[in-house]
């Protein structure tokens, strides 16, 4: 099981908000259980459990930009950058 950052997909991403507002409609007036929470377990329990571990355990960088406010966490990104990149600067001058 994959554990912490995810990596983004932009085709994934549009494709999720490309979805068509019809198909939905469409499937919520003849499925009554699309879209209702739990059903999910009723219908597959082992796929259920493993998204549920799945959405824990990992993050997307859109969670990083939400989880600190303003500035983020990328305030604490840009220092292990700079210490990466400084390490890898003072090498290659050497």
């Amino acid at each position: 099981m994959k554990v912490g950052l995810r990596k983004p997909s932009i085709k994934r991403s549009l494709r999720a908000r490309t979805t068509g507002r019809v198909k939905r409609s469409i499937k919520r007036a003849t499925n009554p259980f699309y879209g209702k929470r739990g059903f999910g377990f009723i219908k597959n329990p082992k796929r259920s459990i493993n998204n549920r571990i799945y959405r824990r355990t990992t993050f997307g960088v859109s969670d990083l930009m939400k989880a600190g406010g303003k500035s983020g966490c990328l305030l604490l990104l840009i220092p292990g950058a700079v210490l990466i990149l400084g390490v890898t600067v003072s090498s290659i001058c050497e």
